[in-house]
């Protein structure tokens, strides 16, 4: 009686595992899925911060051509 119990035990603890193994294969490859996505994102979000940081220059440059245009038109009249 003993031997029978302990085989389906045994046979229990198999099929633990295997389904453990595969819960763990899946959350590896959910994990690789998000990681790839994650740099996707990370990629345009330095695209996008590359041009942001174009237009402050180009702001910046406008706006003190501007002034100093404006400045010299006052100082020639």
């Amino acid at each position: 009686m003993a031997e029978k119990d302990n085989q389906k035990f045994r046979e229990h603890v198999v099929v633990q595992l295997a389904e453990h193994s595969t819960s763990i294969k899946n959350i590896y490859k959910n994990t690789e899925r998000i990681l790839n996505h994650l740099d996707t994102l990370n990629g345009r979000v330095r695209k996008n911060e590359n041009s942001i940081n174009f237009l402050q220059g180009v702001s910046a440059f406008i706006f003190v051509s501007l002034s100093l245009f404006i400045s010299l038109v006052a100082f020639l009249k």
